[in-house]
């Protein structure tokens, strides 16, 4: 919520390269550009964030993944835990 404007636009992308059966790497950004709220406030902000991560396939059959994944914004540097996919 602190990246807002009238409009927003947004493009991420994700590779995960398999090194092996149960191992995989990922690489991810993203980038997005708001415009502005007020007529009276500058043009909008441009911000970019990425990382990488690993994943460990826990049961095949599932396709059950857990793994790790550092991301990089503006300010923060974040570590995320994963279980599981949203696909």
């Amino acid at each position: 919520m602190r990246y807002q404007g009238q409009e927003v636009i947004t493009g991420e992308a994700e590779y995960l390269w398999g090194i092996t059966p149960r191992w995989t790497l990922v690489f991810f950004g993203g980038v997005a550009k708001t415009t502005s709220i007020s007529t009276f406030d500058g043009a909008g902000q441009t911000v970019a964030a990425g990382g990488l991560g690993f994943r460990y396939r826990l049961a095949r059959k599932l396709k059950l993944q857990s793994g790790l994944d550092i991301a990089r914004g503006p300010e923060d540097t974040s570590i995320y835990i994963t279980v599981g996919s949203a696909w």
